[in-house]
């Protein structure tokens, strides 16, 4: 599924450069709220999709925007914040929903 998702937004990159659109939104990933993902795992596989959609969207001249999502892997402005702050860059920022915000302030799984 991971591998089917980064072919997506690889497409949508495309997609946006042709158009001349400056940003695309992506998500997080998607966690399950019974049977969550240990987070650190979930951090890591977020990590490994940008690694391989930043340099195709960098190339395009499209920056990727993180929305926050409530059963994603960063659903909380603070989470986004941190992530930022380390993998951060000029190409990499936030697209913030706020009904999603409302909805992910809600404890919705544990662990995290």
């Amino acid at each position: 599924m991971r591998e089917h998702t980064v072919a997506l937004f690889r497409a949508a990159i495309e997609l946006a450069q042709e158009w001349e659109v400056p940003h695309i939104v992506t998500i997080t990933g998607r966690l399950l709220p019974l049977l969550p993902a240990p987070r650190a795992d979930a951090l890591g596989w977020l990590r490994q999709g940008l690694e391989r959609l930043r340099p195709h969207a960098q190339r395009a001249g499209v920056s990727l925007a993180l929305e926050n999502v409530p059963m994603g892997a960063l659903p909380r402005a603070d989470d986004l914040a941190a992530f930022l702050e380390e993998e951060g860059g000029d190409d990499l920022s936030v697209c913030w929903d706020v009904a999603n915000a409302l909805f992910g302030s809600f404890p919705l799984r544990q662990g995290a």
